[in-house]
């Protein structure tokens, strides 16, 4: 009895050795072919690459042959060169990737795409398909792709909406707009492919301005920020009294994306806005817009009770020092000691504490604001002083300490 279990043991152990020795022959095998299939993959793009470079350059009418090894270009390697896939290794710019285009779509490839597209139960077969149909502008695709957008995989919708947006027509346009409401979960890619377009389709994206959705409204001003259309405006700075937090503070970036100072006074407004986030993105437009004329503006939100449009706020200021200090001075004469403590944070952050001493030292008119805010914060043992007066000689030093401490 003993023996037979020993014996079991013993066939079990070896089976079990020749099974892991299996699978790491497998997984060698796996590795060594992936290696030599991406490398041969490489090669072939960077001939191909090399081929095209010469043809640009020449500007020869040549054939496929001149490109490609062989007369026959596959889809993945089509895609390869259209997308861009391997761009770590080799990158086609536009005119390269024209000429490319120009010499290997024909006519049976794209009978064979459009058949694939329409009928293959290949799932990545498909995808594959309806890719080349869309980088490839085909014409006769806008109803295979369309209907590819209505699959209930996700992977072809998705892929359905990439190939459409390669298109870049009025029609292609309206199906993703469609697809963007009907897909909450692509709807941020759906956008940013959308911003892709010629800014005539900015008619149809500003429809949705009006949808029921917020999640919808949110990401209009985003598209047309992204078409460059300031024709849509108007209707942009509607969205300001949007009861959605979120597409309050989209409409105040896009409005600051397009950047005319005719949307500065509604920007204004939009500064005592009840909701941070749009308050923040106020920030952010008018500083694009205006630049350091903004200070005026917005230093009032140095009391804001939030710390994120603080944090803002104190990077604008920080980088306008020169316009803001006034302002700043004055805070720091203040009583309220939270706002103080910000006023001197932002000047701490300029790193102008240098300059306050070199002022300080002139006696020139700005000498007196420099030694009132210097003295304010050396009551408030800022960390910022003692640096900065390093850079100066000891009776330079000396100087600034006797006027310092002077009542």
């Amino acid at each position: 009895m003993g023996n037979y279990f020993t014996d079991t043991i013993f066939k079990v152990d070896i089976a079990l050795a020749v099974l892991a020795i299996l699978l790491i022959a497998a997984i060698f095998f796996y590795d060594i072919s992936r290696i030599y299939l991406d490398n041969h993959r490489l090669k072939r793009l960077q001939k191909i690459k090399k081929n095209v470079y010469r043809i640009v350059l020449t500007e020869k009418e040549l054939s496929k042959n001149d490109i490609l090894s062989s007369n026959y270009c596959s889809l993945p390697t089509f895609l390869d060169v259209a997308t861009n896939r391997v761009k770590e290794g080799v990158f086609f710019n536009e005119a390269e990737q024209e000429v490319f285009k120009k010499l290997c779509i024909t006519e049976k490839g794209i009978k064979k795409a459009l058949s694939t597209a329409a009928r293959s139960l290949s799932k990545w077969r498909r995808i594959e398909a309806m890719l080349f149909l869309g980088y490839a502008k085909v014409d006769g695709a806008f109803a295979i792709l369309k209907n590819g957008l209505a699959s209930k995989d996700e992977d072809i919708s998705y892929f359905a909406a990439v190939a459409l947006a390669q298109i870049r027509n009025s029609d292609s346009a309206k199906a993703l707009l469609q697809f963007l409401k009907r897909k909450p979960g692509f709807r941020y890619k759906t956008a940013s492919l959308l911003e892709q377009f010629p800014k005539e389709i900015s008619r149809d994206v500003i429809k949705l301005a009006d949808d029921k959705d917020y999640s919808v409204r949110f990401l209009v001003p985003q598209i047309i920020a992204g078409l460059g259309d300031s024709s849509c405006i108007d209707k942009i700075k509607g969205l300001l009294s949007d009861e959605y937090p979120a597409v309050r503070a989209s409409a105040c970036k896009c409005l600051g994306y397009l950047g005319g100072k005719s949307n500065v006074d509604v920007l204004k407004k939009s500064l005592k806005d009840e909701n941070w986030f749009v308050r923040e993105q106020v920030l952010e437009s008018l500083d694009g817009i205006l630049d350091v004329a903004c200070v005026p503006l917005v230093i009032e939100l140095i009391k804001d009770n939030s710390w994120i449009v603080i944090e803002r706020l104190k990077k604008i200021l920080a980088k306008n020092i020169e316009t803001s200090l006034p302002y700043l001075e004055k805070f720091l004469s203040g009583k309220d000691e939270l706002t103080k403590k910000i006023a001197m944070e932002i000047i701490e952050l300029s790193g102008c504490i240098k300059k306050l001493y070199e002022d300080l030292l002139d006696g020139k008119k700005e000498s007196g604001m420099a030694i009132s805010v210097l003295k304010t914060m050396m009551a408030m043992n800022a960390k910022g002083l003692e640096p900065d007066l390093y850079g100066f000689n000891a009776e330079a030093q000396k100087k600034i300490y006797e006027i310092l401490h002077q009542n």
